[in-house]
């Protein structure tokens, strides 16, 4: 049963695709996260509510998917080169 006082949050993680294969068996392996996603309380309302009614709790489960798919895209880096990406990390550390 949903526990409004202890939340569970979710934490976006992704490990990036290097542009090249050549590269990934040589570099180190980065792992981004980004900051933790607690599901609103009412999305769980609303997929309690519709699996009362015989449905299948879709509209509260794509929600919750966006807001996953919303954090993952936000600790998401872009670089045109494997070397942009290295000056970016030393930056970021």
């Amino acid at each position: 049963m949903f526990n409004p006082v202890l939340p569970a949050p979710l934490s976006p993680a992704l490990i990036p695709a290097y542009f090249s294969a050549l590269l990934l068996g040589l570099a180190r392996c980065v792992i981004e996260f980004g900051p933790p996603i607690v599901p609103a309380p009412e999305l769980h309302a609303h997929y309690a509510e519709d699996k009362a009614t015989g449905g299948s709790g879709s509209k509260a489960t794509v929600k919750l998917l966006e807001s996953i798919e919303e954090g993952m895209r936000g600790c998401l880096i872009e670089a045109p080169s494997y070397e942009k990406l290295e000056t970016i990390y030393m930056v970021m550390v």
